[in-house]
């Protein structure tokens, strides 16, 4: 966990967000929006958060590249 989680700098909804991760594993953007029931721009904004902190990692879907997978670290 990265200091800025730590330090309770994340919002709301980005902790939420890696919660969510925590559980569940490794999913789709769309999947993690129908999971925490947030709105897209939220769930955007708290995953881009995460990474900037080091707490989300991304790659490539396999099966469309188009598609990124998120997970926690």
């Amino acid at each position: 966990m990265s200091e800025a989680a730590s330090n309770g700098d994340l919002s709301p909804a980005a902790l939420y967000v890696r919660y969510v991760l925590e559980r569940q594993g490794p999913r789709r953007f769309d999947e993690v929006v129908a999971e925490t029931e947030l709105p897209e721009r939220t769930v955007s904004r708290a995953l881009s958060r995460l990474r900037a902190d080091d707490d989300v990692v991304s790659w490539p879907r396999l099966n469309d590249a188009r598609e990124r997978v998120f997970a926690t670290r």
